[in-house]
């Protein structure tokens, strides 16, 4: 499995394309004791060659089970990272993200913010600031290594305010106060997408209209606004901030800043996986939607009047500035960290590893989700000791029941000496 993580020789006469094939046929999952057939849910949607047969699932899911159990015939890492800061923005598949993180969370017995620190309305004041959080931790001398929650409340359009010191610099504020007081390694994690799709996703949930939008300044730029950057000037500091920090550290191990493309999901979460050193499966995603999210609603009208869908003129370059040059900044750091993870693992690795992922994650999503939601056949305690893996990963997959979950989870908290 060595081969699957390290650059293989460049032997003089070896064609490079001969030399991808060597490495893809190496890191194909298949082979080192991983039954065939389980190996197929890691390579194929097709039905026929996994032998799926809807009206016995069982079988299908003990395979699928052993696919997860081995990691897809991928290197497993030990000492996974645990120190982890979710950044969670609204309408980037953040939910979907923060429950596959929390899930690693969960196993690694870590200690979460929202176990500790007051739950409900009081955490948008206290954990999102970064003069709360030294207050917090004055009081409170407890080691926390996770966060996984939204970072401001939705009900309305971004009506949180920005409570750092600096106006503009509330990013870099929270993630300095989360590494002096929780650990210099902490992980940064943030999602993003293009603005454009962004802007969309964000209409429909909140269903505003199109004309109401491209005429509110207010409104305008709705990722940065997420982030509390307001200027491409306030952009520019975050990008000079994160990039001292790669001059200093690099960006190949875990601390730092780390950037999920959502227009490179499966590229983002293999890079993600590398850098933090968790398993394949770690980064195995199970849908979440939103009851509220309107684009997804059954029977929801796309060519109703004022449809964000339709063509309009947003005037973007006016009304999406500064979210076009966040997401370009954003998107050059998960390249040049990709880059620079190449160093320990091959291009060819990775894009093996990609493809598994895409796949293995669709046969989660498309067989084993629907069985094991509340009610149906498979959700029971024995269903859950044959397939420990898919009912932890599967089973009443929604935010409600992560948010008890990390709540439950205090008793991994561990109290530290106060300080002197």
């Amino acid at each position: 499995l060595s081969y699957c993580v390290l650059p293989l020789p460049r032997h003089a006469g070896m064609h490079p394309m001969m030399r991808s094939l060597l490495v893809l046929l190496v890191c194909l999952p298949g082979g080192w004791g991983l039954d065939e057939r389980a190996a197929a849910y890691c390579r194929t949607t097709d039905l026929e060659e996994l032998g799926w047969d809807g009206r016995k699932p069982k079988e299908g899911l003990r395979l699928l089970e052993a696919a997860l159990a081995s990691n897809c015939g991928f290197q497993e890492y030990s000492a996974p990272h645990r120190n982890v800061f979710f950044v969670k923005t609204h309408k980037t598949a953040s939910s979907t993200l923060s429950r596959m993180v929390a899930l690693k969370g969960m196993e690694m017995e870590v200690c979460f913010a929202g176990s500790v620190m007051n739950i409900g309305r009081n955490w948008w004041t206290q954990a999102s600031c970064a003069q709360q959080l030294h207050k917090w931790r004055a009081r409170n001398h407890t080691h926390v290594d996770m966060s996984v929650r939204h970072i401001f409340r939705h009900e309305n359009w971004w009506p949180a305010r920005d409570c750092g010191e600096r106006p503009g610099r509330w990013l870099e504020e929270v993630y300095t106060a989360w590494r002096e007081l929780f650990g210099e390694d902490v992980a940064l994690v943030l999602p993003t997408r293009s603005a454009k799709s962004h802007l969309l996703s964000v209409l429909s949930y909140y269903e505003v209209d199109r004309s109401v939008f491209a005429n509110s300044t207010e409104l305008w730029n709705p990722l940065a606004q997420d982030l509390h950057l307001l200027t491409t000037a306030d952009v520019k500091s975050l990008q000079q901030f994160f990039g001292r920090e790669v001059e200093e550290k690099g960006n190949e191990g875990p601390e730092g800043l780390h950037v999920i493309v959502l227009e490179r999901l499966y590229s983002s979460l293999v890079l993600l996986r590398h850098r933090l050193r968790w398993n394949f499966r770690d980064m195995i995603t199970v849908s979440i939607v939103h009851s509220t999210d309107q684009s997804h609603v059954k029977g929801h009208d796309q060519q109703q009047p004022g449809n964000p869908f339709e063509e309009f003129d947003y005037r973007e370059k006016e009304t999406l500035g500064v979210d076009m040059q966040l997401y370009k900044v954003l998107k050059k750091f998960m390249i040049a960290a990709w880059q620079a993870i190449l160093g320990r693992v091959s291009e060819a690795a990775l894009q093996a590893e990609m493809a598994a992922l895409a796949t293995i994650t669709y046969n989660v999503n498309k067989h084993a989700v629907p069985l094991f939601h509340r009610g149906k056949m498979l959700a029971n305690k024995d269903a859950q000791k044959e397939f420990p893996l898919l009912t932890a990963l599967c089973y009443n997959a929604n935010e409600k029941t992560l948010l008890r979950q990390i709540e439950a989870a205090g008793h991994n908290c561990r109290q530290l000496d106060p300080p002197r």
